[in-house]
């Protein structure tokens, strides 16, 4: 039997170097993990805060343009309005509202193309469908004013239209 061997000093320290390069790797893992998991949450806070600021940029747009068109500015409130789509992009209240605008500021082919596109989205809508009606009874074509009307009166409303 041999005796066993005498440590060194020189061995010692190559064990050690050996017990930390096998550990070099899960503590690479363990970090970079963490790195991930930080950068991750501060993504999510900055996305979240944006998408907050957002949405409050685009409901003091149309809050705006809602005051001028109360005023009986339709012209002032488009850009407004506008502005307010471009924070909310497919917002049906805020398409709704910028077409009965250019609607009373005389642009009826723009008008008439939010509300087509939003009768597309919503079919059978009633206020979208009563405002074509007026349009078209404004460009004296009684085909489809009736056409509108008809699907106003049966069409979907969220409140009373009576009563409003």
């Amino acid at each position: 039997m041999d005796a066993p061997r005498k440590r060194t000093w020189a061995n010692r320290v190559r064990a050690g170097k050996q017990r930390i390069k096998a550990l070099r790797r899960p503590i690479y893992v363990v970090a970079l993990s963490l790195l991930a998991a930080g950068f991750f949450a501060f993504t999510f806070t900055i996305n979240r805060r944006f998408e907050e600021k957002r949405r409050n940029l685009s409901t003091y747009w149309f809050q705006e343009g809602q005051d001028e068109l109360e005023r009986g500015a339709p012209q002032n409130a488009i850009p407004y309005l506008r502005t307010a789509l471009l924070y909310s992009h497919q917002n049906p209240r805020y398409l709704f509202s910028l077409a009965r605008a250019l609607a009373a500021a005389n642009r009826v082919p723009e008008a008439r193309s939010y509300l087509l596109n939003l009768l597309e989205e919503e079919p059978g809508s009633g206020p979208i469908n009563l405002e074509l009606a007026r349009l078209a009874a404004r460009d004296n074509d009684p085909n489809q004013a009736r056409r509108h009307f008809n699907g106003a009166i049966y069409g979907a409303w969220e409140t009373d239209p009576v009563s409003s």
